[in-house]
């Protein structure tokens, strides 16, 4: 799929050709983080369209503040007590 992008030339100018700013990669990033926020994109789905590792990815979607793993308070005290009982790995 392509996608072509209006930007009002007033706001253009924010991104001379001189800039250092990789545009159409940044629409790409924040399309992907937007898309896994929302739920529409797997972690692996990020990794294919940025073309970047597992990791990479992990680290990707940390940096721009997407939680990795959507638990509630009850899940990860749920969590939290299997690492209590006794002969739980440590």
């Amino acid at each position: 799929m392509n996608l072509t992008l209006q930007i009002p030339d007033e706001l253009a100018l924010a991104f001379p050709p001189s800039s250092t700013v990789d545009l159409p990669r940044r629409v790409i990033e924040a399309l992907a983080v937007e898309a896994y926020r929302e739920g529409m994109f797997s972690s692996a789905q990020v990794s294919s369209l940025l073309g970047i590792s597992r990791a990479e990815t992990e680290d990707f979607l940390g940096r721009h503040g997407a939680a990795l793993a959507d638990y509630d308070h009850e899940e990860l005290n749920r969590e939290a007590r299997l690492f209590d009982r006794p002969g739980a790995a440590k």
